[in-house]
């Protein structure tokens, strides 16, 4: 999973963040605190609880099925991870892929 980070200094967001995009594999961190709809019994893909909004976009759910987990505005958003040490719980929030591209950097492996 790859780690990154601020290229400036913008208080609005984390400085550190690891993402997941729609299509992409659902990392542990995402899994484990979303609602898990069904695991592929060749592959051990998982896919999660989602509802599609009027938008195009989606909602994922939290891991009891009945609450919004993270928003999406669309299927290209990247749903981002606060992982910045000083933050306590799980921070998520999303933003659009030139959004990500102009605040953050790719730095490393988790």
């Amino acid at each position: 999973m790859i780690k990154y980070k601020q290229r400036g200094q913008n208080d609005t967001f984390p400085g550190e963040v690891t993402t997941w995009k729609y299509g992409d594999d659902v990392p542990e961190w995402l899994s484990d605190i979303a609602k898990v709809a069904s695991i592929d019994n060749n592959t051990h893909r998982i896919s999660l609880e989602t509802r599609e909004t009027n938008t195009g976009g989606f909602e994922i759910l939290d891991s009891s099925g009945q609450h919004v987990l993270a928003r999406l505005d669309s299927k290209t958003d990247i749903l981002c991870r606060d992982i910045s040490s000083e933050v306590k719980g799980i921070t998520l929030f999303s933003m659009t892929p030139r959004q990500f591209d102009l605040i953050y950097v790719s730095y490393g492996q988790l």
